[in-house]
């Protein structure tokens, strides 16, 4: 398994997909009661494997992560082969992102923002799960966009 399965929560909300994972694999629904009732191996293979496909076609999608905490904010734009990050580092410790941007509207002299990028490591999906497991929340880039296109 090269993420993580899913939970039972989560399988139940992709069991469409789930139905035509088995199909592709040529296992109707009678089959699959059957490996279920005599197979606990198998069954957690194809779960895994499952897992596997679905979580690989949500982190293809995702293009913007962030994390905030008392360290600061750190935006990432997820492109295919590399991703970029803006850092930005208050003085003080905040518990609000809201407050602290706006606080860095008022005070940029205070803040210390940097900005890089690197190609992913192994690949980029399996960073972009690990920034995730980590802590980083998937976004819709809005800050991200804010302070690439603007001088601070």
């Amino acid at each position: 398994m090269k993420y993580r399965r899913l939970s039972n929560q989560e399988l139940e909300s992709f069991e469409k997909e789930f139905i035509g994972f088995l199909v592709v694999n040529g296992i109707d629904a009678d089959e699959w009661i059957n490996i279920k009732k005599t197979d606990l191996n198998r069954t957690h293979a194809l779960l895994e494997e499952f897992s596997d496909v679905i979580l690989e076609g949500i982190l293809t999608k995702i293009m913007y992560i962030e994390y905030f905490g008392d360290e600061g904010l750190k935006l990432f734009k997820c492109d295919e082969n590399t991703i970029f990050l803006i850092g930005i580092e208050p003085p003080n410790s905040f518990t609000n992102l809201e407050t602290m941007v706006a606080d860095l509207s008022k005070h940029p002299d205070a803040y210390s923002i940097y900005y890089t990028s690197k190609d992913y490591i192994p690949d980029r999906n399996t960073e972009l799960f690990r920034m995730i497991q980590s802590g980083g929340l998937v976004s819709n880039g809005h800050y991200y966009n804010q302070f690439s296109k603007q001088e601070i």
